[in-house]
């Protein structure tokens, strides 16, 4: 039974206009990732879709420690979900991340990690 630790990827703080940069970085992967194979090369999805997105949303994210401390969060989150999903077809991957973003927003953090936690429960033990 997983225990509850620190949050993978969302946890980064808010910025000083109030923005939570950190479910932005999730909704954003989520948003890019229902059109975008897991196949694409991580760091080229990251500077190619990722980052341009976060970019648009947040103008003050720019800079190039920012670009380095987001991309470093994405990549846990990106290898979290990647072996979440490994097993899944593309079509039931996209209905789950859809799934996800129609959620209460407040709940979406919460309800992303209970899920991606109960899947690695779920293949630990078959």
């Amino acid at each position: 039974i997983a225990s509850k630790g620190r949050p993978l990827a969302w946890d980064l703080p808010a910025e000083p206009d109030g923005s939570r940069i950190g479910e932005s970085l999730l909704v954003t992967y989520c948003k890019r990732r229902t059109s975008t194979s897991f196949k694409k090369d991580a760091y080229r999805f990251f500077s190619d879709d990722i980052w341009p997105e976060l970019k648009r949303s947040h103008p003050a994210l720019c800079g190039n420690r920012m670009k380095e401390e987001v991309k470093r969060r994405w990549t846990a989150l990106n290898a979290a979900a990647r072996s979440a999903y490994k097993a899944k077809e593309m079509v039931e991957e996209r209905s789950y991340l859809r799934s996800i973003l129609e959620a209460d927003p407040s709940s979406l953090l919460v309800r992303y990690e209970y899920e991606l936690l109960a899947k690695h429960a779920h293949h630990a033990h078959r």
